[in-house]
């Protein structure tokens, strides 16, 4: 089952999904001391594209992919970002095409074997295999109501 098949589910995503990524892919970035684009990067699991625009920095083409295709259909169309829907664990790629590959919220959703076959599949030689994910960190504080 797909939880984020339906349209409805696709805009509460669209809607309430924080954007967050750039912050990461510049990580990504410095980490990797990256100084020139790669060639070509896979976003899995893209959902509403967040994630994969947030990935152009890096790339000068990115592909998008997700299983949901009402996802997918709420992506901003930008230059140099391509959407398909497909499995994470089905990739319609040729191998040896990708130069990075990053998930973001997605890992935990898949079958994980069959999804790092594929990713070992597409991602080149000596590529990257990035795994990313927020939470919140801190304490949350309680406050009554006033209703005198």
């Amino acid at each position: 089952m797909n939880y984020f098949s339906p349209k409805s589910a696709a805009e509460r995503f669209a809607n309430g999904r924080p954007f967050f990524h750039p912050v990461i892919i510049k990580r990504i970035e410095e980490f990797l001391s990256i100084t020139e684009p790669l060639s070509s990067a896979l976003d899995v699991g893209c959902g509403t594209g967040l994630s994969a625009i947030a990935l152009k920095e890096l790339a000068q083409n990115v592909i998008g992919v997700d299983a949901s295709a009402e996802m997918i259909a709420l992506a901003p169309k930008e230059s140099g970002v391509g959407y398909f829907t497909a499995p994470a664990e089905n990739l319609p790629f040729e191998e040896n095409r990708f130069d990075i590959i990053t998930l973001s919220q997605v890992f935990h959703w898949l079958d994980r074997d069959k999804f790092l076959t594929e990713a070992g599949r597409v991602l080149r030689p000596n590529g990257w295999l990035i795994v990313y994910d927020n939470y919140l960190r801190g304490r949350g504080v309680f406050f009554e109501p006033d209703l005198s």
